[in-house]
């Protein structure tokens, strides 16, 4: 019930109660009871009032606490998040202020400290002003960009609540490794395809000659007769090689494992390939155990070993190929080192990739199609292996293979 309309009926009751009280008493005495009972019941319904409101308070308090608490936890989960991503990222507020960053931008523009951007610091010119067109514009952007002598792909993401603008965010991908990559493939189509349609071409001229009536020369059809032989082989090694790295990973590749010598292996690779190495006038020196004998799949390891020494060749003028062997209770170790031209450090982490070449033009007169590591990395990971590579310009190079397989004879 009203706590209003229950004064109204109590302090009528007391009217009628005090009718005949009141022939004996003062109207100011009796104006000031009344007064007073008002007074309690009125002050009663404020401090009720008081507390409800004071509940509401605590309740709102304890609502905001949860709110804060969980705002705090979703920041929290945001900046790991964001910490843990690999590429540099960064998040503005409406304001232009950062609210978070991850290590990986500050690394990018050589900053060491948060607090530095909130500095002005200088960032990237590039990165900069990316950046302020896409907050400025407050539009979706995507740019490819270089920064430190490194290619990145940069995107500007703005961020909107109930249609107000309030932020963006800016990722940064670094895609040297996807450009080179393309690049490199987009090399080996135009020189594969310059490399099969110049012999395709001189073949089909020479046969054109040789196909006239009057035609009778023997030491012409001799020399054509190499020539075309010589062409048919390059475009038969890229073909070959083509085939043989479509057809295999390290996953897909199906190992024959038997028995067999690795000193009497290498013997025939270096036989195989002794014509280049008598027209170099090099020297090749086979140090393996003669009576070593292992259990893996020796058609893969001749493959293997058939490149590295083709590739040692190729880059040697003078000195010696050398073929090593250590082993342990765990891993036989194979070694091929030459005496050639070696290669920049720079350029060691892509010799195993399809398609790249060093030295386009020593591959190109030497008939290299740029698949040859490429095979020898794939087959060397099939039998769960790994590949080192030592290199000085001007020195010569040194290819480690190591492989966890079982021997059969140490004698």
């Amino acid at each position: 019930m009203n706590r209003r309309f229950l004064a109204k009926l109590i302090l009528a009751f007391l009217i009628l109660i005090l009718n005949d009280f009141v022939k004996f008493v003062e109207p100011v005495v009796l104006t000031f009871i009344v007064f007073v009972f008002i007074l309690y019941i009125f002050y009663d319904e404020i401090n009720l009032k008081k507390i409800r409101i004071d509940q509401l308070i605590r309740q709102y308090q304890q609502e905001m606490n949860i709110v804060n608490k969980e705002s705090s936890l979703r920041t929290k989960q945001l900046e790991s998040i964001i910490s843990n991503i690999n590429f540099p990222m960064v998040l503005i507020d409406q304001h232009a202020q950062i609210l978070l960053v991850n290590d990986n931008f500050l690394k990018l523009n050589n900053i060491t400290e948060i607090k530095q951007l909130n500095e002005n610091s200088p960032l990237h010119s590039e990165l900069r002003n990316f950046m302020r067109e896409a907050f400025l514009k407050e539009i979706s952007n995507q740019k490819t960009m270089s920064i430190h002598q490194q290619d990145y792909s940069a995107l500007s993401i703005p961020i909107y609540e109930n249609g107000r603008y309030m932020g963006c965010l800016y990722i940064f991908q670094n895609i040297t490794y996807i450009l080179e990559r393309e690049r490199i493939q987009k090399r080996f189509i135009a020189d594969a395809s310059h490399e099969l349609k110049t012999p395709v071409s001189a073949i089909k001229g020479m046969i054109e000659i040789i196909n006239r009536p009057n035609f009778n020369d023997e030491e012409i059809l001799r020399d054509f007769h190499q020539q075309i032989e010589i062409e048919t082989k390059r475009m038969e090694n890229i073909i070959q090689d083509m085939l043989t790295l479509s057809r295999n990973t390290a996953k897909n590749v199906l190992l024959n494992i038997e028995n067999f010598n690795p000193y009497q292996l290498i013997n025939d690779v270096i036989r195989s390939q002794q014509s280049n190495i008598q027209q170099k006038l090099l020297h090749v020196e086979n140090n393996l155990s003669e009576h070593l004998v292992i259990e893996a799949d020796r058609d893969k390891f001749y493959h293997i070993f058939s490149n590295l020494l083709s590739n040692a060749i190729k880059s040697s003028t003078q000195g010696t190929i050398r073929f090593e062997s250590s082993m342990d209770d765990r891993f036989l170790s194979i070694k091929i080192q030459d005496e050639g031209v070696g290669m920049r450090a720079s350029e060691i982490p892509y010799i195993f990739e399809r398609y790249y070449r060093i030295d386009e033009s020593r591959s190109r007169d030497t008939g290299g199609s740029g698949l040859g590591l490429a095979i020898v990395k794939t087959y060397v990971n099939a039998h769960q292996g790994t590949i080192e590579v030592n290199s000085k310009v001007n020195i010569g190079s040194t290819f480690t293979c190591n492989f966890p397989i079982r021997i059969v004879n140490k004698a």
